[in-house]
């Protein structure tokens, strides 16, 4: 859910789209993609959470990850 659709979607060029990422046909894939993108984030709103962007680089994500932890005081 952190990757937009369209970039998820240009990602998909060298592996098969599944059918549990699309509604019917591979078309769908980002009506889909968004959808369910709405969908898990509505439904995280009801637990503690963080979100992180996974545009990032490996090296960023992880250091706004031990960021994130120190500032909401959980040792990494």
């Amino acid at each position: 859910i952190d990757t937009p659709p369209e970039i998820a979607l240009k990602r998909k060029t060298e592996s098969k789209i599944s059918p549990y990422e699309c509604f019917k046909t591979s078309g769908d894939f980002i009506p889909f993609q968004l959808r369910q993108r709405k969908l898990l984030l509505k439904y995280v709103e009801n637990f503690p959470h963080v979100i992180i962007s996974g545009m990032l680089s490996k090296e960023e994500i992880a250091e706004e990850v031990v960021k994130t932890l120190k500032k909401n005081q959980i040792n990494p």
